[in-house]
């Protein structure tokens, strides 16, 4: 069970923080909720019932800063993910973005980064679509990794590349 003042990965929201578990009173019965501060878009608050599975199991720990530097380092031995048929990727994207396990996440982010560098080295423009699932993979590693590694979330892409540069978590 989350405490209060939990930091938490919430679904497609990003970072969030537990400010309370309250009973709240949404249509004609009264239930218990985890009230969640989203870390990342100060205006969004999240209420996810306590008694409802589903959505609790979204909610998701934060990795810890080893964590992160261990799925940095895994990175160039993951093998892309990519789906040619443009509807089959976009489902593939949703899914992925909406489970946030973020090792999918961090392998969709670099399969599409080498994707859109190919296309841009033909000459080809990058389909809007991937663009907008890059951008939003981003946000969600951003939110939780520059939270963790206390960075400002615009330095994340710069660490990680120094971490891939670098040496290895077990050498560093």
């Amino acid at each position: 069970m989350f405490q209060v003042h939990d930091k938490i990965m919430y679904g497609t929201q990003g970072a969030c923080e537990i400010t309370e578990i309250a009973d709240k009173n949404f249509g004609r019965e009264k239930h218990r909720y985890y009230v969640c501060k989203s870390l990342s878009r100060r205006d969004e608050t999240i209420f996810v019932p306590v008694d409802n599975e589903k959505l609790v199991a979204k909610m998701q720990p934060l990795l810890s800063r080893e964590e992160i530097l261990r799925l940095i380092h895994d990175m160039p031995g993951e093998d892309p993910l990519w789906e040619e048929d443009e509807t089959l990727r976009k489902q593939l994207h949703a899914s992925i973005l909406s489970r946030g396990d973020r090792r999918e996440l961090v392998r969709l982010i670099r399969s599409l980064y080498l994707h859109k560098k190919e296309r841009e080295s033909k000459g080809k423009k990058f389909h809007q679509c991937d663009e907008r699932c890059l951008k939003e993979a981003e946000e969600l590693i951003n939110s939780e990794f520059s939270l963790v590694l206390q960075i400002p979330p615009q330095q994340v892409v710069s660490f990680i590349r120094q971490q891939l540069e670098g040496p290895s978590p077990e050498t560093a």
